[in-house]
Parts: C-alpha cells; structure tokens; sequence
C-alpha cells in the first residue's frame, strides 16, 4: 500500500512506514504530525531525517545525507515547516477544516511524503 494511503498514520509515521518495519519506532512517530503539532517542522521532514538516522548512523555519512536532503527537499516542496507548506496552522480545528475542504490536506502533504520518501530512496541507492 502507498504510504500516503495509509489513513491511521500521520505523514511522520507514513515516511518511516515507508522503510522501517519496528511498530515502536513507527508509533515514535505519532507526535510528530502536524509540524511537531505545533505547525513547525514538516512530519515527512522529521520523519525523514529520522529514517536517515536509523539506516546511516552507524556507517554512514550521516550529515551528508542530511545535507543532501535538507537541500532536496526545500528544492523540492519549498520549505521545511508545516505552517509555510500548508499555508495554514493545521494544529487549530478550523483551519484544519479548511485546509481538508479546500483539498490542501492531503494534497501537500502527500506531496511532501512522497518527495521525502524519494529523497531517501536516492541517498540510500548511492
């Protein structure tokens, strides 16, 4: 199933179900939706460096792969933060409402999955 298919995830836990199979760190995840819940950093941005930690920590160039990314990513959806992506605070009820009426949720935020899950792809093939 695509990771921006599953609805029981936030887009922290989608990127990390995307290459990691451990339910524990899978649900870490689950506070980091909605830009930390707090409409900071994006929940694919956090999940990603997460999932960049887990596979490169130990023998990987870590901060490497976090530069390449950072840059990929920002290239790519325009900035790191939920807020700024979103346009809206999606922590607040109401905005969130509008943000899934006027079809922003889920569609940036897929966006933003998928690119991070791209990313990732491309750091760990090399």
């Amino acid at each position: 199933m695509s990771p921006t298919k599953q609805k029981r995830y936030n887009c922290n836990q989608k990127v990390l179900s995307h290459f990691c199979e451990s339910k524990d760190l899978i649900h870490a995840g689950a506070l980091f939706g909605s830009g930390m819940r707090l409409a900071s950093v994006c929940g694919a941005y956090t999940g990603a460096l997460m999932v960049l930690g887990v596979k490169l920590s130990e023998d990987g160039d870590v901060n490497s792969a976090y530069k390449i990314f950072d840059e990929e990513f920002t290239s790519r959806v325009g900035c790191r933060n939920c807020f700024d992506i979103l346009g809206k605070d999606a922590t607040k009820p109401d905005e969130r409402q509008a943000l899934i009426e006027e079809g922003i949720i889920p569609n940036r935020c897929n966006h933003a999955i998928e690119t991070a899950i791209d990313i990732i792809e491309n750091i760990l093939a090399k």
